[in-house]
């Protein structure tokens, strides 16, 4: 009489739960990613306005005012953004406040969005 073939009861759990366990890892890893994506986005988009803000200086001798904030994204006065401000995504907005000497650059968190080191920027 041959032997038995194939796996234990016993076996197959152990399996399972092993496999069970690299998953749970795997969506953890995965999260965390996103999160960090986001907060990465929101930090090049704060930039991207403050250069704007600045170009804008250079060319015209003053921070466009929240008045006029469109001038971020004019050429003829020196704006390098393809819309102006306020910026807003699924998972993130950003609003430009400025007196036309100094400005403010403020994230805000859309639902549960974790913005993680994506903060406010003064100039």
């Amino acid at each position: 009489m041959k032997g038995d073939e194939g796996f234990t009861l016993i076996e197959l759990l152990i399996v399972i739960i092993i496999l069970g366990i690299l998953a749970a890892i795997v969506v953890f890893a995965v999260g965390n990613t996103r999160n960090e994506a986001v907060a990465n986005t929101c930090k090049t988009d704060i930039k991207s306005v403050q250069l704007s803000a600045e170009a804008v200086k250079t060319h015209e001798g003053a921070y466009p005012t929240t008045a006029n904030m469109a001038d971020l994204a004019a050429p003829a006065k020196g704006g390098l953004l393809k819309t102006a401000p306020p910026v807003v995504t699924s998972s993130y907005s950003i609003a430009y406040a400025s007196d036309g000497t100094t400005y403010t650059i403020t994230p805000t968190a859309v639902g549960s969005a974790n913005l993680g080191t994506c903060v406010a920027v003064t100039g």
